[in-house]
């Protein structure tokens, strides 16, 4: 593609040699090719206004034209710089992924711990985000709880899952008393927290419960 551009090679070698204005033929040429790229892989998935998908995607844009000007000294072919931008394109938007992916966690995260209290329960907190998280962190949660005793399975699935209040599972269940079920759901909560911290990794987790 640079062959068929020779300017945008003289405006590498331009600013190289310190002429700064030469890369805004750089940033004209990539900034509606990364706009586009990060807007369809990217944030038209995670924001279902369109505006702030737009918004996003030049800010991420921006970003990369950024780094992408800094590091130009770095590029030993000139020639591949259409792979070399789009690499570091596809590192930011894989970064920004799991941004996101962490803020979904950390709601799914604080859902849980507040339904494992014996008080009410809420419901998810909204999130401009994707079903396809939502649904890989239910699934998360899902496992943790197949994972468990019978009992405890049943009553954790209604707790986390259905969001059902103690009292209503004590009748479900046919438990004896709220309390057994209570340390039923503190139990599962507890196993729960450790699928999704298993999930994230070590410091992901330690930035999640602070």
């Amino acid at each position: 593609m640079i062959a068929e551009d020779p300017e945008l090679l003289n405006a590498i070698q331009r600013v190289r040699q310190g002429d700064i204005d030469s890369f805004k033929y750089i940033f004209d040429k990539f900034y509606p090719l990364l706009l586009n790229f990060f807007y369809t892989t990217l944030t038209k998935r995670f924001y279902p206004i369109h505006s702030e998908a737009i918004n996003e995607a030049q800010d991420l844009t921006k970003d990369v034209l950024l780094q992408a000007y800094k590091e130009l000294d770095t590029l030993s072919e000139p020639e591949k710089i259409f792979g070399w931008v789009f690499a570091i394109a596809r590192n930011e938007r894989n970064s920004t992924y799991l941004k996101l992916k962490r803020r979904w966690a950390k709601a799914e995260f604080h859902r849980i711990s507040e339904l494992g209290e014996v008080g009410e329960s809420r419901e998810p907190h909204a999130n401009p985000v994707t079903k396809q998280l939502f649904n890989e962190l239910r699934e998360i949660v899902k496992n943790a709880i197949a994972d468990m005793p019978p009992q405890m399975r049943l009553i954790c699935r209604f707790r986390f899952l259905d969001e059902l209040k103690p009292s209503e599972i004590l009748d479900l269940v046919k438990a004896e008393k709220v309390s057994t079920v209570n340390t039923h759901i503190k139990v599962g909560k507890k196993r729960i927290q450790q699928a999704l911290r298993n999930y994230l990794g070590e410091e992901d987790y330690g930035r999640l419960i602070q």
